[in-house]
């Protein structure tokens, strides 16, 4: 599930460019963003979660009947994250450059 499907509200839904912060304004953008970092990174710990499972799976299998529909089955799953691993990488550096931002207009109006 997506940040927007788990009801976690984005950072950007706050203003982004609305010049200068206030600081409830800022807080809100804060905890947006913290909230949403912290689904995504839950996301992104499943799936190493996950994806070590499949190793001990291909590790099992290694040498028996089992081997080649295991390591099919861990490809397919593998290509099917790659899209979600590379989306939310790039939605938490995003995020964290858009902290980074609202921080310093609220340093520079304060």
């Amino acid at each position: 599930s997506t940040p927007l499907q788990s009801g976690v509200a984005r950072s950007d839904d706050f203003g982004e460019d609305a010049g200068p912060a206030t600081p409830l304004s800022a807080a809100r953008a804060m905890n947006a963003a913290a909230a949403e970092i912290a689904v995504l990174e839950r996301e992104l710990m499943k799936i190493k979660q996950q994806k070590a499972k499949w190793g001990a799976d291909r590790k099992r299998s290694r040498g028996t009947d089992e081997e080649a529909e295991v390591m099919q089955r861990y490809v397919s799953w593998k290509s099917a994250v790659a899209p979600c691993i590379k989306h939310s990488a790039a939605r938490i550096a995003t995020l964290r450059k858009h902290q980074q931002s609202v921080q310093a207009r609220v340093q520079s109006a304060g």
